[in-house]
């Protein structure tokens, strides 16, 4: 009787807590190991498989790598440590790959392992890979009365870099002054991700050290709270389809939740409560911001679109009538304004007028004399003022004379006397 060797392989991807085994290095000589090997050997994690290199997820992934960076909406959320693209087996460093052989008659006695061409050596611990690139592992059984089995070779590239996040994405994008970066409260983030070998798995966030949060599709701020102004810290990784998760990034964030402050004036006249001005007056629509600045100015006439308002041209309305106008702005965080309102009415009627007839004079009424002698009496009272300063005058020179005379003539009759 024929004695017939049975002898099947199996080759499974498991991860084994370092506490619990100690896995041997690449080409470690194994050969004093204890022979009795059985499946029993290493606990398989089933939720850590090839299994999940082949559902239709993964396999969707593999036909989108074509462009290595993609956007976070063609990311796929089947993460484990291995995952295979076309004829190729991609593993983590985090990954262990066991050896497990049957036979049917006298028993399974050793399984011998050759790992990147190294001499066959007693395998005894599932195998690791630490180097990134290509490895190779050749293994043979051999059965309790010295039968041998055919080498087999096992394949694989390991991927030991973990992804890069180019840089976190905001729009609109952020304002920075004075070594402060502002956002405002409807400001959407995203990611720009690169993986050299298996592609982006996930990107995961957290605002202030709280616990991560998967990455599903662009976000708002808002929505994870933040809507009024205050700093915050926001922290973000990438994982890769194989596990390598990159260097956690980080960056602290100011919300602007104040939009600008709006008015609009022109050089009116206000009669009963109402605003006037003329088709040549400028109607001007100013904005203020208070946190990072204003970005644009829009204006309506009526019931009409906004559209952006220009200060260099203004607003001129060239049609007599009513009018409303409303204005707002949004600063460069995206904060909009409340539209403001603004009425006014365009005067553009010339004042009218007429002389009119009051009534007439009667001649009997008419004297010339009156008029002259109205016109006399002024003359006067102005003479008389001239006059009346010049006597003034002559009476001190006369009053001088007279005293210089009588002295004279007191001295002649004494002479005549004699």
């Amino acid at each position: 009787m024929i004695k017939r060797l049975l002898v099947a392989s199996l080759l499974v991807t498991t991860i084994i807590n370092a506490q619990e085994s100690v896995i041997p290095e690449v080409g470690e000589d194994i050969s004093s190991a204890d022979t009795s090997i059985t499946n029993d050997f290493v606990t398989t994690d089933t939720s850590m498989t090839d299994e999940m290199t082949t559902n239709n997820m993964t396999e969707e992934y593999v036909n989108s790598t074509e462009s290595t960076n993609s956007t976070p909406s063609l990311y796929v959320d089947t993460v484990g440590y291995t995952i295979t693209n076309g004829d190729t087996l991609f593993a983590s460093p985090m990954a262990r790959f066991e050896v497990n052989g049957v036979d049917e008659q006298s028993g399974l006695q050793s399984v011998l392992v050759s790992v990147d061409g190294s001499e066959y050596s007693l395998y005894k611990h599932p195998i690791s890979f630490s180097e990134e690139g290509e490895h190779t592992l050749n293994y043979q059984f051999v059965d309790r009365v010295g039968n041998i089995s055919y080498s087999k070779t096992f394949s694989l590239t390991l991927d030991a870099t973990a992804p890069r996040i180019v840089d976190l994405v905001l729009s609109p994008i952020s304002y920075r002054t004075a070594g402060i970066e502002y956002i405002g409260p409807n400001t959407e983030f995203s990611f720009t991700t690169y993986d050299d070998l298996t592609g982006v798995g996930f990107v995961e966030y957290s605002t202030n050290s709280q616990d991560m949060i998967r990455f599903n599709t662009n976000t708002t701020f808002a929505s994870l709270g933040y809507t009024n102004t205050g700093a915050f810290r926001f922290s973000y990784q990438a994982t890769d389809m194989v596990s390598n998760v990159s260097l956690m990034k980080s960056r602290v964030l100011v919300v602007d939740g104040a939009a600008p402050t709006v008015s609009v004036f022109a050089k009116a006249i206000e009669v009963d409560g109402i605003r006037y001005i003329s088709s040549k007056d400028k109607i001007t629509v100013e904005a203020f911001d208070i946190d990072t600045k204003v970005a644009k100015m829009f204006y309506a006439i009526n019931d009409g679109e906004f559209v952006e308002y220009n200060d260099n041209i203004g607003i001129y309305l060239k049609q007599s009538g009513e009018y409303t106008i409303h204005a707002k702005a949004t600063d460069v965080v995206g904060n909009e304004s409340v539209a403001v309102e603004y009425k006014v009415v365009v005067d553009m009627l010339a004042p009218t007028g007429d002389a009119i007839y009051i009534g007439t004079i009667r001649s009997s009424e008419y004297d010339p004399t009156k008029e002259e002698e109205e016109t006399v009496t002024e003359e006067p009272m102005v003479t008389e003022e001239v006059v009346a300063e010049e006597p003034m005058v002559t009476e001190d020179v006369v009053a001088e004379e007279p005293v210089v005379t009588e002295e004279v003539t007191a001295e002649e009759p004494v002479v005549t006397e004699e």
